[in-house]
């Protein structure tokens, strides 16, 4: 198990996420998005479409991605996939 606000439960192993990739091509969705993570105290970059999204999760190896489903060029699935494919 691991405990992204940095707690654990005794002899559990803490993982702290601090960058997070969000790939969304609407500007306004991606850009409160953004926000509230930063908010929440995490290191946030934004992709807008499915290319230089996956380019941006090689480049920056991101804790997290969040993915919209319908990108343009590439879309989410397309991306877990790719990603999963490659490690």
């Amino acid at each position: 198990m691991f405990a992204v606000d940095g707690g654990s439960c005794e002899g559990e192993e803490t993982f702290l996420m601090e960058k997070i990739l969000v790939i969304e091509d609407d500007i306004k969705t991606a850009n409160l998005i953004q926000l509230y993570l930063r908010q929440a105290g995490y290191k946030v970059s934004l992709a807008h479409d499915g290319f230089s999204g996956l380019d941006m999760a090689r480049n920056q190896q991101p804790d997290l991605v969040v993915v919209d489903l319908m990108l343009p060029n590439l879309d989410g699935l397309d991306i877990c996939r790719v990603r999963s494919s490659h490690g």
